[in-house]
């Protein structure tokens, strides 16, 4: 009886540990399932996370890099630029000297006789002001052409009006103590003096003198402008 009874239940028993095989394969497909998606969602927000971490890295690098690039590239630039701006103002002023050179050379060249000329009237107005301030430069002119005069007697002393109320009380005498005699010319120009003695004459004409020290100057700024 018990084995008809078993016999009899195999098929439920066998049916019921089937569905239950069934049911545990259905769970463990759903946990496989499961944690399959959990892997892949996980792998995905991995990946996602490497993307967005190496866009992040790559994106700060890429800007450390454009920046250094960037200020090397604007610091040579700017370099480049305000080497060049200098380069070029230093070439400027290079040729606006030059060019100054050039028309100061110019110039000296072009005036140089009206400057010499210049320079001599006013050394004549110095030198007559200096006489009236200073009439013994005139006197010892005199005394010193006597001294060198081989007749020494009887000398007569020629000179300007002016000059003559400048040294009239100087009482000029010969080396012997001969008395000179001083006479006024109105022809004479001031400076001029005019020395006479029984067998010579010697004359001082300060124009005369600034004239040969004129020919001395032409002669130096010739000599100046030749290459």
């Amino acid at each position: 009886m018990f084995r008809e009874d078993l016999a009899n239940n195999i098929p439920e028993v066998q049916n019921e540990s089937e569905r239950e095989n069934n049911l545990f394969s259905i769970e463990i497909q759903d946990l496989v399932l499961s944690i399959l998606e959990r892997a892949r969602k996980s792998a995905e927000s991995i990946k996602d996370k490497a993307r967005e971490e190496g866009y992040q890295e790559g994106l700060e690098k890429g800007r450390e890099e454009g920046y250094r690039e960037g200020y090397e590239a604007g610091y040579r630039k700017g370099y480049e630029e305000g080497l060049k701006y200098f380069e070029d103002k230093i070439e400027h002023l290079e040729k606006l000297g030059e060019e100054i050179l050039a028309e100061r050379h110019r110039l000296f060249e072009e005036y140089k006789y009206e400057m010499v000329q210049i320079a001599l009237e006013i050394a004549k107005k110095l030198t007559f002001t200096e006489l009236l301030l200073n009439p013994d430069i005139i006197s010892n002119i005199i005394t010193n052409a006597i001294s060198l005069m081989k007749e020494k007697e009887s000398i007569k002393v020629i000179v300007n009006p002016t000059l003559l109320g400048l040294i009239n009380n100087k009482r000029l005498s010969t080396p012997g103590g001969n008395k000179v005699e001083l006479i006024s010319d109105e022809k004479l120009d001031e400076g001029d003096v005019i020395i006479i003695s029984p067998g010579e004459q010697v004359e001082f004409r300060l124009k005369e003198r600034f004239k040969e020290i004129e020919e001395s100057f032409r002669d130096v700024f010739t000599g100046l402008s030749r290459p």
